[in-house]
């Protein structure tokens, strides 16, 4: 990025780095670069939630380096990434974790079991329940195990 060096107070990263080929390493220096000592991350992205990692055990997903993927290189893709991994990168770089929280188990649980799509989809959407809130009790209900995004807020310790 052309900024200076810890010019900012705080950067908010809401799903970008699950979108990169190469990963996310360069991005996240980036990050510890330009935010000064004290300052915040906020940042989002799809993780792997237990749904997900169940799925990928089972060889429910393409493998990163099938010939399907590789030809999709110049087209939108959006990797799940590990929560752990990426606190740990975000640590290398000089980030504290001040809280982490998982969010949209709805559209994690319609989407990893489709099955249930067309039953959610219209929840998810607000277009039935939503003088009874019941999309805020299954959100709650299915976070747990199915919650699409991650949301980071981290803190810059690095002197």
């Amino acid at each position: 990025m052309h900024f200076e060096d810890i010019e900012f107070d705080g950067y908010i990263s809401v799903g970008v780095i699950e979108l990169f080929w190469e990963g996310f390493d360069s991005i996240l220096a980036e990050m510890g670069r330009v935010i000064r000592p004290g300052g915040f991350l906020f940042i989002s992205f799809p993780y792997m939630s237990p749904i997900r990692k169940l799925k990928a055990r089972m060889r429910f997903y393409q493998h990163h380096f099938s010939n399907e993927l590789e030809q999709k290189l110049d087209s939108f893709y959006q990797f799940a990434l590990d929560n752990d991994n990426v606190l740990n990168e975000l640590k290398k770089v000089g980030f504290v974790p001040m809280q982490l929280k998982s969010y949209d188990g709805i559209k994690g649980f319609k989407d990893e079991l489709t099955w249930f799509k067309p039953i959610l989809q219209p929840i998810y959407d607000g277009k039935i329940f939503q003088r009874i809130r019941i999309g805020s009790l299954l959100n709650v209900l299915f976070k747990p195990f199915a919650a699409h995004c991650a949301l980071l807020v981290l803190k810059n310790k690095k002197d």
